[in-house]
């Protein structure tokens, strides 16, 4: 078992989904894995002392030189229920089945039945811009003369294969409007792109996601992250070590032994940061010889590495907390709009107000303030894409 294992091992088997150092329970389950590893485990554990709380025994951190009240026995390891996945608002959109009629075809019926499908499609009147890929973020206004028909086709979505009267639950509101606004005023080739992995539409190759909230501001989902591999492995690392190390220096008697709240599916950017400077001490100490004598050690030697290696290297740990940060939403941004490409807002009741924010993910490590506007909340990512990529 790799040193990363061990801390996504623990985290996964206790109680609460990451370890509550005042919960016997996580520490029967920390002793298992370390007797696993062949480490002293009793040396390490008799290190940490317990303290009465409220008629209740909890560990309150290492203490030197106070003698350790009568530990409690042994609790029995208790079986962890698997915590409930919560409900959340901004769950990935489920794509769309396959044989969808196109885009025209949508337009066409839902203008006929308005009476107002005239024999081809009709032209916008507006003048709308376009700067391409990396072309920064920017505003953009439905005229005045093309509100009547976007009105009517913002809410739109493709049927249903075999079902003509259902809409497809794979594309949101604003995406057929936008697609009609740009493509037949000639700004320029769009495309549908809803096929796979692809963005909602394609503007000349460059991928626009489109998305209809309330306002520009504020942060907005970008769905769960459990099958990024790689990000799970690097934030469990991150968390784990910080843990671990923490757990073991001395403490405030009136602070709490351990953070409750911030682990690899719970965290924001001030999170990152503190876990990452403790990384960046671990980093710093010259762990060779304790390698030779203790596999662990050879383990966070190796994980290390492979955590500079994937992350590029870093100057100081707020640097590092933004790299791990790019590479948080790189899945999820990386692929749909891709770097380079916009995030459109069609911003409600009607979508006339649209904020185009263009993806530039290296603003991640750039903008020192951006890490403060990422974060997760049980394995739920979120955003501000304002406060990252809007022009500010």
């Amino acid at each position: 078992m790799t040193l990363d294992e061990l801390l996504l091992e623990w985290s996964y088997r206790s109680d609460k989904g990451y370890p509550d150092m005042d919960n016997p329970s996580d520490i029967s389950i920390l002793k298992e894995i370390l007797e696993q590893l062949d480490l002293p485990t009793d040396d390490i554990l008799d290190k940490v002392s317990y303290a009465n709380k409220d008629g209740k025994p909890g560990i309150t951190g290492l203490e030197p030189g106070i003698d350790s009240p009568e530990k409690p026995t042994t609790p029995t390891p208790t079986t962890p229920e698997t915590p409930e996945e919560p409900e959340t608002p901004e769950e990935p959109e489920p794509e769309p089945e396959p044989g969808l009629n196109t885009y025209d075809e949508v337009i066409k019926k839902a203008l006929e039945s308005a009476g107002l499908w005239k024999g081809s499609m009709p032209i916008p009147k507006g003048n709308y811009k376009w700067p391409g890929e990396f072309g920064g973020t920017f505003d953009e206004q439905v005229a005045e003369a093309d509100k009547k028909l976007w009105d009517i086709m913002f809410p739109l979505a493709p049927p249903k294969k075999g079902d003509p009267d259902s809409a497809s639950k794979g594309v949101g509101n604003g995406e057929i409007a936008l697609y009609w606004l740009y493509k037949y005023s000639g700004t320029v080739n769009v495309e549908e792109g809803r096929e796979g992995d692809n963005p909602d539409l394609e503007f000349g190759g460059v991928g626009v996601e489109v998305k209809a909230y309330k306002s520009h501001a504020g942060k907005a989902g970008l769905g769960r992250f459990g099958q990024d591999t790689k990000q799970l492995k690097l934030l469990g690392m991150i968390f784990g070590i910080n843990a671990l190390i923490e757990g073991f220096r001395e403490k405030d008697p009136n602070k709490k032994w351990a953070p409750k709240d911030k682990n690899p599916l719970t965290w924001n950017g001030s999170d990152l940061v503190s876990a990452f400077k403790v990384v960046q001490q671990f980093h710093e100490i010259d762990i060779s010889q304790l390698a030779e004598i203790y596999p662990v050690f050879a383990e966070i030697e190796a994980n290390m590495k492979w955590m500079e290696e994937n992350l590029g290297g870093w100057k100081n740990a707020e640097e590092g907390a933004r790299k791990m940060a790019k590479e948080f939403v790189l899945p999820k941004l990386g692929r749909k709009p891709r770097d380079g490409g916009y995030l459109a807002n069609c911003k409600l009741p009607k979508g006339h107000d649209i904020r185009f924010f263009n993806i530039d993910l290296n603003k991640i490590i750039t903008r020192e303030d951006a890490i403060n506007h990422i974060s997760t909340s049980q394995g739920n990512m979120k955003i501000s894409y304002q406060e990252i990529f809007g022009n500010n």
